[in-house]
C-alpha cells in the first residue's frame, strides 16, 4: 500500500509543496497506511446522543481524548461511509488532522 501512495501525483505535491518537511511526512504517510489496515481494533463505540466515537477506557467509554493513531480517523471516515453520524461534517472535522508526534512518554 505504501509503495502504491508514493507513486500518487497528491503524494507527490504533499512532498513538493512541503519539501523541508518530507521525512515527517513519510512517516506519517507510512503510519496512515499501517493503521488504515486495522482501524476498528480497537473497536470503537458509538453514542447516538453525543454523536461522536469513543474507546473504552477501564468501565467507561472516553469521547473525547482518547486516539490510536491514524485508527482513529480511518474509525470515523468508516463512520461516515455506514451513515454512521448525524452530523458527518463535524465528526470528520474532529477527526482528520495529521498527527505529529512531539514527543512520546515511556
Amino acid at each position: 500500500l505504501l509503495r502504491d501512495v508514493k507513486q500518487t501525483q497528491e503524494y507527490a505535491n504533499v512532498h513538493q509543496r512541503f519539501a523541508a518537511w518530507t521525512e515527517i511526512i513519510d512517516r506519517e504517510v507510512a503510519a496512515m497506511c499501517a493503521d488504515v489496515q486495522r482501524f476498528d481494533d480497537p473497536k470503537p463505540h458509538y453514542d447516538r446522543g453525543l454523536d461522536k466515537l469513543g474507546y473504552k477506557v477501564m468501565d467507561g467509554v472516553d469521547y473525547d481524548s482518547v486516539v490510536y493513531g491514524y485508527r482513529t480517523a480511518f474509525a470515523h471516515l468508516n463512520a461516515v461511509d455506514t451513515n454512521t453520524f448525524r452530523n458527518p461534517d463535524a465528526a470528520l472535522k474532529r477527526a482528520l488532522r495529521l498527527q505529529v508526534p512531539s514527543g512520546k512518554f515511556s
